[in-house]
């Protein structure tokens, strides 16, 4: 198991075109295959589905494959995602990135989703792309 979640973890095929650089993106699923979710305006209120736990599969050149398979961790308890910069505060709600796909951000964009609650140091200044601690326990996805 990972430790980016606490979660059984499970594997999906991406969709046509989709890649996972790496873990802690958030992903959403259709029609049975995943994509990453959010990254922009009309994104922001997808449903979350899953967590990536690591990059998704790479051809014997090792580069990414489109529409390979990704391991993911599904949702429930703390786990680890890919945040947006800001500053985040121990307890707060963190929103699906209406800016960066695959990403958490502090601040709610208009119809933005809900991801989850963060529980990591209060007042952290997150570098974009850090990963940062999310319980998504009651969040609703």
């Amino acid at each position: 198991m990972s430790n980016i979640g606490n979660s059984d973890t499970r594997t999906g095929t991406l969709a046509s075109g989709q890649t996972v650089a790496s873990s802690g993106y958030i992903l959403k699923v259709a029609s049975g295959v995943l994509t990453v979710a959010g990254g922009s305006a009309s994104a922001d209120a997808d449903t979350p589905f899953a967590v990536s736990l690591d990059e998704s599969s790479r051809d014997v050149d090792g580069a990414l494959i489109a529409a390979g398979t990704v391991t993911y961790c599904p949702s429930g308890g703390v786990i680890w995602m890919r945040a947006d910069a800001g500053t985040y505060n121990l307890g707060a709600t963190v929103y699906l990135s209406d800016s960066t796909a695959g990403h958490v951000d502090a601040t709610q964009a208009s119809g933005a989703t809900a991801v989850g609650m963060y529980v990591g140091d209060h007042a952290k200044v997150v570098v974009a792309g850090e990963l940062v601690p999310v319980n998504t326990n009651n969040s609703g996805w």
